[in-house]
């Protein structure tokens, strides 16, 4: 095997503070670049032709092969930390300690799409692992000494349990007092209503003969209930962030917190009805602004969990404040209440980011309540999504070539997204678009064009998308879009648009310029779906239907599955 032509095609490796060594799939060494050189003392000519168990036995492991073998078939990548493998590739340093590494093995396709290389990323952790350790040291003296200053106080609090012995009995009678307090607090909250419809059921019994008295039973049945089912959605919701101090610096869980709502309306009326609604049985704190201006101010001064916005103000519109919060980089759900919008207006806002758009005119306490907790539980989960990917990195979520998510992210957030859907009774589309023609482009100009016509359609279809919808490269020259909250006509909208502004871009190969065009098929979940209809498998092979009908047409055209 001529080692030095594969070398040449991972040459930009050879530079990197980074050390880079890949193995084919009999294990053979293909690449070892100047930094694992340098910190091995091995150099390519020495290590060239070898296995990489020949060089290291211990990569004959079974515990590194089981690892290592589905990498090389195209398996997704593997972490070896530098806790339990800090010493995978091993690195004297002149002092006779050993460098600290962590290895992340990927795999890479072969240039002639015959199986894959294992290409072993190895990072120097060695500085920050010695100042953990460090830490560690002065962590465990800290340790130490409040062990000591607690033996101290141990004794000082024995000095005293004399003294304190005499006042027993009143000590413990006022904890049992406080107590009984607490625990009939959330008894009787709890009791009241039960008794009243435990007590209204007994009487609707002995009223079966008068059905206005029977109405009147089943309304305060009706209430008795709700309020108990809001106690319980208190208790449910508490959020895991939300604390407050308690007796000796502990921090408890606020069970009792409240969700803090900016109202901006300017009809007074209104915005008392729709109060009563919201704060009726619950811990919500609402807030009023009657201007765009007032809530700027409030909106930055205050911590919001959620907006409620009238469409029209006096000194403008929704759009107004949705165009500052944006400017400011405030992260704030949005619910938006009009009673003069139309489908058009409702569409622009989505593509604004709005979480939900209701109509005055049709608004009741159970459509508003519904709204305002699927806004705040999907921004929760879409913040925690955010957070989830910082830790785990970009590595095992994102394509590396288009930025996108890739397969594996988006076999997870359609599951995620499918039962969020049918739990909420809301409308979600899938969009698998494929670029026609892609192999042809290849073959003329070379994977190089190839792959950078897939960047740029990645990054048209990130341009077209909103925040909240989901972007990912399914396989190849294949993407997917998950449009949570979206119908027919939004999802329609959305992938004409990508498949416009794909085809109005002039790509550039040497002399020559091309163009490139798209089809695309878009598979529905509606609120009536089926429990068939709403599964993900259904919906993936609806879309992968459509699709193959749009290139049966001609290509370059967005077709829409048809609902068994």
């Amino acid at each position: 095997m001529d080692f030095s032509v594969v070398e040449d095609d991972f040459r930009l490796l050879d530079n990197l503070p980074v050390g880079i060594c890949v193995i084919n799939a009999a294990y053979e060494i293909v690449v070892w670049n100047n930094c694992l050189k340098t910190w091995t003392k091995k150099t390519i000519r020495e290590v060239g032709g070898k296995t990489l168990g020949q060089v290291y036995p211990h990569f004959l492991e079974e515990r590194y092969t089981a690892r290592i073998d589905p990498i090389l078939e195209g398996g997704p990548p593997a972490i070896f930390s530098s806790q339990l493998h800090g010493r995978l590739f091993p690195c004297a340093l002149p002092n006779g300690k050993s460098r600290i590494l962590q290895t992340t093995v990927t795999h890479v396709p072969k240039k002639d799409g015959d199986g894959f290389y294992a290409l072993f990323a190895v990072t120097d952790l060695t500085e920050v692992s010695y100042r953990i350790m460090d830490y560690r040291k002065v962590q465990q003296k800290a340790l130490t000494e409040l062990e000591q200053r607690k033996a101290v106080e141990d004794e000082l609090r024995k000095a005293n349990e004399k003294i304190l012995a005499q006042h027993k009995a009143v000590i413990e009678e006022e904890r049992l007092k406080v107590l009984l307090q607490m625990a009939g607090a959330t008894a009787h909250e709890l009791n009241q209503p039960l008794m009243i419809l435990l007590g209204n059921i007994e009487l609707l019994e002995m009223d079966l003969a008068d059905p206005e008295k029977m109405l009147g039973r089943i309304k305060k049945i009706s209430e008795a209930g709700s309020r108990i089912s809001d106690i319980i959605k208190k208790i449910q919701k508490v959020k895991h962030v939300v604390k407050k101090d308690y007796t000796g610096g502990e921090d408890i869980i606020d069970i009792h917190q409240q969700e803090r709502i900016l109202f901006v309306e300017d009809d007074l009326e209104c915005y008392r009805m729709v109060r009563r609604m919201l704060t009726f049985g619950s811990q919500r704190e609402i807030h009023h602004a009657d201007t765009i201006k007032a809530a700027k101010v409030m909106v930055k001064r205050l911590s919001v969990d959620l907006i409620l916005l009238d469409y029209i103000l006096p000194d403008g519109d929704a759009f107004d404040l949705l165009e500052f919060m944006k400017e400011e980089h405030l992260d704030i759900p949005v619910v938006v209440l009009t009673g003069h919008g139309s489908e058009i207006t409702a569409s622009q806002l989505f593509r604004k980011g709005v979480s939900d758009y209701l109509s005055k005119a049709r608004l009741d306490r159970e459509s508003l309540l519904e709204s305002v907790e699927f806004s705040l539980e999907r921004h929760n989960l879409n913040r925690d999504k955010e957070k989830a990917m910082l830790v785990m990195g970009d590595l095992s979520t994102k394509d590396k070539l288009t930025g996108l998510y890739n397969r594996r992210y988006f076999d997870e957030a359609f599951d995620r997204e499918t039962s969020g859907t049918d739990r909420y009774n809301t409308d979600l589309a899938l969009c698998l678009i494929d670029l026609d023609y892609f192999k042809d482009i290849n073959d003329t100009y070379g994977h190089g064009v190839g792959d950078q016509v897939l960047k740029t359609a990645a990054g048209i279809i990130l341009a077209a998308v909103r925040k909240y919808d989901i972007a990912c490269r399914y396989g190849g020259e294949e993407f997917a879009l998950i449009l949570p909250n979206t119908d027919q006509d939004g999802a329609l909208t959305i992938c004409n648009r990508i498949r416009e502004n794909l085809k109005d871009h002039l790509f550039e190969a040497g002399a020559d310029n091309f163009r490139v065009t798209l089809s695309a098929g878009i598979a529905m979940m509606s609120q009536n779906a089926s429990a068939e209809q709403s599964a993900p498998s259904t919906m993936i092979h609806q879309a992968d239907i459509a699709l193959y009908k749009a290139k049966g047409q001609g290509r370059d055209r967005v077709i829409l599955a048809e609902i068994n």
